[in-house]
């Protein structure tokens, strides 16, 4: 015999002695049983497995950096990255924009569009998505004339380059988005190295540094796609 393993309204465990060595639970508690089996088996459900999410690749950078003449901004500045993540400001330097660019490549299940709302909203940084329609501005301004004619002749076969990109949703559409993403950041950190963006805009104690920026040559950006 043993005694019943049922809490009561009182929260205080029931003193039914059950004749059943089997049974762990009187009548008047035997649904709370099937309420640990429940909470049991959910606990055991395995977490989705990142790398099988199928979802969208996608491209952003600040807006100022795809105007058709971009200048320098005073608050972008570049500046050798330290282990405490705080920035010596008397040796940071400008972003110049004029030859290169800063980009962000990630991976979302949920649209690029809403992906990309979010990180304004947190950021307070106006970001933009960059497409196969966009590359012309990054990679031409007023100054090179020539190369942005002879790229808007190699536009013509953008429909084949970019048979994976959904225009609507401004993303490459693929199975495996997760692993898609690391395998890019490789690539391009071997090509190119990468950053650290210190956002003043969500800065906390806890946050505030966004890993993976990269630093790219205009002329180069087609590559990126």
């Amino acid at each position: 015999m043993g005694q019943c393993n049922g809490i009561t309204k009182n929260g205080r465990r029931c003193r039914i002695i059950l004749a059943d060595d089997g049974i762990k639970y009187c009548r008047y508690h035997k649904t709370q049983d099937c309420a640990r089996v429940s909470v049991a088996s959910a606990r055991a459900t395995p977490k989705t497995n990142q790398s099988t999410v199928s979802g969208y690749i996608y491209i952003f950078t600040l807006a100022h950096l795809i105007s058709p003449k971009p200048r320098k901004q005073g608050w972008l500045r570049i500046a050798e990255p330290s282990p405490d993540n705080v920035i010596d400001y008397t040796r940071s330097s400008e972003f110049r924009p004029k030859h290169d660019i800063l980009i962000k490549v990630g991976y979302t299940s949920i649209t690029p569009l809403k992906r990309l709302r979010q990180w304004k909203d947190h950021c307070k940084q106006h970001f933009v998505l960059l497409t196969p329609d966009t590359l012309s501005s990054v990679i031409c301004s007023k100054r090179d004339k020539m190369e942005c004619l002879i790229h808007e002749f190699r536009g013509l076969k953008l429909g084949h380059d970019y048979s994976q990109f959904d225009y609507q949703k401004c993303g490459f559409r693929t199975e495996r988005a997760y692993d898609a993403e690391q395998k890019i950041h490789k690539i391009l950190r071997k090509g190119y190295g990468f950053g650290k963006l210190y956002c003043d805009g969500c800065k906390t104690s806890s946050s505030g540094v966004h890993k993976e920026w990269f630093l790219v040559p205009r002329k180069d950006i087609k590559l990126v796609f």
